[in-house]
């Protein structure tokens, strides 16, 4: 792969992938602000399993893990080890496997575009993809979603490599059993989307070779579907399924639409902040005329086998959040989107670029989308960096770190550390984050030989061999050892 490029090929891709790694790695334990619950329940039982083999509940190597109303398929909280092992448990090291991911999956763009389309296609779509809103997101959260996307597209590049060397479909198999394991829209979108490919493709496969490609993954792919159907694997899609509302067929159709629209894609993104920032897109509004170009090339040249397979990814990614009655459209339950819509782009952009005959018309045409892009994705990192640490402080529970850092330099001069019910829900997996409890003292007797309790502070009575934590509000008449403050000034936190 790599000795087949040019040079002018080889130091472009490198600088996209230099791209893409700056702009995951950047601030990475520190934007997004804090780190939210589900992060801190994956980066914990990461930690658990680590030190005592299973997961802060007790469950040995597990296949699911159990969050807040929800169970997580495995992979991500497994890839997440490694680097707690050396890196220690916080914020950095647990969004570390998913920037590692994001990265990973720009370089299969590009060799998957290669092979769909052309080398220019494929550097376009992978520097789009380095830049997506949508990949960066999920990039630098620990959210099992990005590896779902990497695990996809990696079978899709050994899928492809397999209709020129049938042994390809042994390791396809292998990542896409894996990719079942990752997040739970796998469950649905990899079988339809494999069928597809071997529709499309056929005349390239002998029916015993396939047989063994579906055997490997049916293999693999068994526990996530039988935890599913005789286990708490569906949990939250019973919450949150359209079949539990009145005319689920026309629901279906309309979250279906939701996510080709305009709005969720160009202008204001997925309604939560944790999934989409403010006054932008999924997608950098500048890919918009490509795309329009690149669609009407694939439904143009439809009997081709790469366009069919593009169009069978359109038409499939939006069905699996779309069989859920909440938060559509839905950027984490279309992940597999990511990176569609810029390996369109990418043939729409090198079409018009070829199609024009005046060299002169040309570059100006390349310099109008470079500057043109170029202010797009400034804007958007701007308010990526600068902006969305204020606003989205709450969600991700920011400078609860240095609240809990102000706990430890002084909790052994104290009996009880009490800790205000009315910070935040979930507040037990921050305090077995932030102090790296034991897990096996977890598992054995949960908080019990713990100092930290979480309390009702309005009526538990204040004692001072106690150290309380507290919002700004609560317990006033007590003089405050420290106010925690968020960068702009504001208080967050108080300890008394």
């Amino acid at each position: 792969m790599w000795y087949s490029m040019g040079n002018n090929t080889r130091f472009l891709f490198m600088g996209i992938i230099a791209v893409a790694a700056l702009l995951r790695l950047l601030f990475l334990g520190s934007i997004p602000a804090g780190v939210y619950a589900d992060e801190a329940s994956s980066g914990y039982d990461a930690f658990s399993v680590l030190k005592t083999g299973s997961d802060r509940h007790g469950d040995f190597l597990p296949l699911l893990f159990r969050s807040f109303g929800d169970y997580i398929p495995p992979v991500y909280n497994y890839s997440i080890i490694p680097f707690v092992a050396v890196f220690d448990l916080n914020a950095w090291s647990i969004r570390l496997p998913a920037a590692l991911f994001g990265i990973g999956g720009v370089i299969l763009v590009f060799f998957i575009t290669r092979k769909l389309a052309s080398e220019q296609v494929a550097l376009l779509a992978a520097f789009f993809a380095a830049v997506s809103p949508w990949h960066l997101q999920f990039s630098r959260m620990a959210f099992p979603a990005i590896s779902l996307s990497f695990f996809f597209l990696l079978s899709f590049f050994f899928l492809l490599k397999s209709r020129e060397d049938s042994r390809y479909l042994i390791p396809a198999a292998l990542a896409i059993g894996v990719s079942f394991h990752t997040y739970a829209v796998a469950k649905l979108f990899i079988p339809l989307f494999v069928l597809g490919f071997f529709l499309i493709y056929r005349k390239s496969f002998s029916p015993r070779s396939v047989l063994l490609f579906g055997a490997i993954a049916a293999l693999l792919a068994a526990p996530a579907y039988y935890l599913s159907f005789f286990g708490p694997g569906n949990e939250r899609f019973s919450q949150v399924s359209i079949f539990a509302e009145e005319q689920p067929l026309r629901l279906f159709i309309t979250n279906y639409l939701s996510h080709f629209s305009p709005d969720f894609l160009f202008i204001s993104g997925d309604s939560n902040l944790r999934h989409s920032i403010k006054g932008f897109g999924q997608l950098h509004w500048f890919l918009l005329p490509f795309i329009l170009i690149g669609l009407f090339l694939l439904l143009r040249n439809i009997h081709k086998p790469s366009h069919q397979l593009l169009l069978l990814w359109l038409l499939l990614f939006p069905v699996a959040a779309s069989l859920t009655a909440e938060g559509n459209p839905h950027a984490v339950r279309g992940i597999v989107a990511v990176p569609l819509f810029e390996i369109i782009a990418g043939i729409g952009g090198i079409a018009l670029y070829r199609h024009i005959s005046s060299r002169t018309a040309a570059l100006l045409l390349a310099g109008i989308f470079i500057i043109g892009a170029a202010a797009n994705i400034f804007a958007y990192e701007k308010s990526y960096l600068i902006a969305y640490p204020r606003y989205s402080k709450d969600l991700f529970q920011d400078k609860l770190a240095d609240a809990f850092a102000a706990l430890a330099a002084r909790e052994e001069s104290y009996d009880q550390v009490i800790i205000s019910d009315s910070i935040l829900p979930e507040t037990e997996i921050y305090i077995l984050f932030y102090t790296r409890y034991d897990p096996a003292a977890y598992q054995q007797s949960k908080l019990a030989r713990s100092k930290y309790l979480v309390d009702n502070i309005w009526i538990h009575p204040y004692n001072l061999r106690f150290l309380y934590l507290t919002m700004p509000y609560e317990l006033k008449d007590i003089p405050a050892q420290e106010t925690i403050r968020y960068d702009d000034g504001e208080p967050a936190f108080k300890i008394v």
